[in-house]
């Protein structure tokens, strides 16, 4: 749901899941189709899920964009903060 959440609401068409569990990575890609076809009451098509190419290192090269994140976000809490204060 997060992912069609996030494709309705940015408008996007396209949509990359990297993970280093490459038996559940599958899943992930097909999961969104079958979810809103089930669900989705407009006749709106599921965005094009892409594989990744980063398998193992997924989690890490994550984890190194977190200074980045820290350094140039407008709200740097908002990955740290109980309740992140917008504006």
């Amino acid at each position: 749901m997060a992912v069609l959440t996030s494709v309705h609401l940015l408008d996007i068409g396209h949509v990359m899941i990297d993970t280093d569990l490459r038996g559940l990575l599958a899943r992930l890609i097909r999961r969104p189709g079958e979810v809103a076809a089930a669900t989705v009451a407009e006749p709106r098509s599921p965005p094009t899920l892409l594989r990744g190419s980063l398998g193992l290192d997924a989690a890490a090269v994550g984890g190194a964009t977190l200074p980045l994140h820290v350094t140039y976000n407008p709200v740097p809490d908002l990955l740290t903060a109980e309740t992140p204060q917008r504006g």
